[in-house]
C-alpha cells in the first residue's frame, strides 16, 4: 500500500494521529477510574501529554506539508480567515460539548450558575488558555482547540518564515534553538514565579507554538529529502523499519520516565520531555516504509483518525458521564477497567456517528435552497 498517494495525506501519519488519540483516550478514562498496578500507573499519567505532544508537532508537520505549495496570503486579514476556515467545522460541535458540559457541572459537580457562566464566557470564543484560572473549564479538553485558534492564526506567516530556511544545518540550529528556548521559559517560571505550570508549559497557546513550529521544520525536511532522494533512494524496509522500533521504544521510555518523575521536574517534563520522542516518531513515521506503520496503516487506525478530531471533543464528557451513572445510579463503587475502556469508547463512536449524520444533514438543508433559487431561475429564464 502507498501510504503517500493522496495529495497533502500521508497515511502512515494519520495512524500516528489514531495512536496519539487513543494514548489520551486511555489516559483520561484510567485516569477517571480508581484502579491498581504498575501498568495502570504507567497508562495513569503518561499517554495523554504524550499524545498531546504528539498532535502538536503532527499538526506543525501536516499543516505545512499540506500548504507548503499553496498560496497563504499573510496580511491581518488572511491569517483570520484563514483560521475561521480551520476551526469552524469543529466549532459547532464545540458548542454543543459546552452545553453538555455545563449540565454535567451543575447536576454533578453542584457548580454554581455564576460559576458557569464565567467559565463560558473564556471557552465560547475558545480564550480560555489565556488565562491562569479556567483554562480546563467545561469541557476539560477544549483547552486544545484554543491553542489550535491561535497556531492556525500564526501559520501563514509561520509557513514563509520555514520556507526561507533552505540551508539544513540552520533549520536545525532554529529547531534547537526554540526547543532551548522553551526550556529555559519553563525554567525561569517554574524557578522564579509562582505560576501554574500547567498552564504556562502545557495549556499556553504561545509556548506551544514551539511544538508545532519544529514540526513544520520537520516537514520542510521531510519535503526536501523527498525532492534530492527521489524514489529509488528511498529508505529500506530493514532501515525503516529499525528506525521506527527506535521511535516507538524512545516514546514508550519518555513516557516511563515522565510517569515515575518528581514535581520538581515539571517545568520540562509537561512538554519540553516529549518534543524529541515526538518529533523523531512524526519523521520516521511519514517515510512509511517500515513494517510497524505498514501494519498501523489499515482501515481500522485510518477510520479512527478521522473520526479523532470529532472523538477528542466528544470524550472526556462520555467518561465523566459514565462515571458519574456507576456512582450515583448504580452505586457501583469498583468497576472492571476493561469495561469502562470499551463502553465509553463505544459511546464516543456512537456520539461521533450521531454528530456526523447530523452535520451533514444540516449541511444538505443549507445547501438545497441555494440549488433551488438557481434551479427556479433558470426555469424562469
Amino acid at each position: 500500500m502507498d501510504n503517500n498517494n493522496k495529495p497533502g495525506r500521508i497515511g502512515s501519519l494519520q495512524a500516528v494521529r489514531a495512536m496519539a488519540f487513543t494514548g489520551i483516550f486511555l489516559c483520561h478514562a484510567i485516569n477517571t477510574f480508581p484502579g491498581e498496578g504498575m501498568l495502570y500507573y504507567v497508562l495513569f499519567k503518561s499517554p495523554g501529554v504524550w499524545g498531546v505532544s504528539v498532535f502538536f508537532v503532527l499538526s506543525g508537520f501536516l499543516m505545512t506539508y499540506s500548504y507548503w505549495n499553496r498560496p497563504i496570503g499573510k496580511k491581518f486579514k488572511d491569517s483570520f480567515l484563514f483560521m475561521i476556515r480551520k476551526i469552524r467545522k469543529l466549532y459547532p460541535l464545540h458548542l454543543l460539548m459546552l452545553l453538555a458540559g455545563s449540565v454535567y457541572w451543575l447536576m454533578m459537580q453542584r457548580e454554581t450558575i455564576s460559576g458557569i457562566l464565567k467559565k463560558l464566557a473564556i471557552t465560547v470564543p475558545l480564550i480560555q488558555t489565556w488565562f491562569p484560572v479556567g483554562y480546563q473549564g467545561i469541557n476539560s479538553v477544549a483547552w486544545y482547540l484554543s491553542v489550535c485558534v491561535f497556531l492556525y492564526f500564526c501559520f501563514p506567516c509561520l509557513l514563509g518564515f520555514i520556507k526561507r530556511i533552505e540551508n539544513i544545518k540552520l533549520l536545525f540550529a532554529v529547531i534547537s534553538g526554540i526547543f532551548i528556548i522553551q526550556l529555559l521559559i519553563g525554567y525561569g517560571v517554574f524557578r522564579y514565579t509562582l505560576i501554574d505550570m500547567k498552564w504556562i508549559t502545557y495549556c499556553h497557546p504561545v509556548f506551544r507554538l514551539g511544538d508545532f513550529t519544529i514540526g513544520g521544520f520537520m516537514a520542510s525536511l521531510y519535503i526536501k529529502r523527498k525532492a534530492s532522494a527521489g524514489p529509488k533512494r528511498s529508505v529500506s524496509k530493514l532501515w525503516g523499519s529499525v528506525l521506527e522500533m527506535i521511535s516507538v521504544a524512545l516514546s514508550i521510555a519518555t513516557c516511563i520516565f515522565y510517569t515515575y518523575s518528581s514535581d520538581e521536574s515539571v517545568w520540562y517534563t509537561y512538554t519540553c520531555l516529549f518534543i524529541p520522542s515526538s518529533v523523531l516518531l512524526v519523521y520516521v513515521f511519514s517515510m512509511g516504509s517500515g513494517i510497524i506503520s505498514g501494519l498501523l496503516t489499515n482501515r481500522f487506525t485510518l477510520w479512527l483518525a478521522a473520526i479523532s478530531p470529532y472523538a477528542f471533543l466528544i470524550h472526556r464528557l462520555v467518561i465523566y458521564y459514565l462515571q458519574a451513572f456507576t456512582k450515583y445510579i448504580i452505586h457501583c463503587e469498583s468497576v472492571n477497567i476493561l469495561m469502562v475502556i470499551v463502553v465509553s469508547f463505544g459511546i464516543t463512536v456512537i456520539a461521533v456517528l450521531m454528530y456526523q449524520k447530523f452535520e451533514k444533514a444540516v449541511i444538505q438543508q443549507l445547501t438545497i435552497p441555494k440549488s433551488g433559487s438557481r434551479t427556479s431561475s433558470r426555469r424562469s429564464e
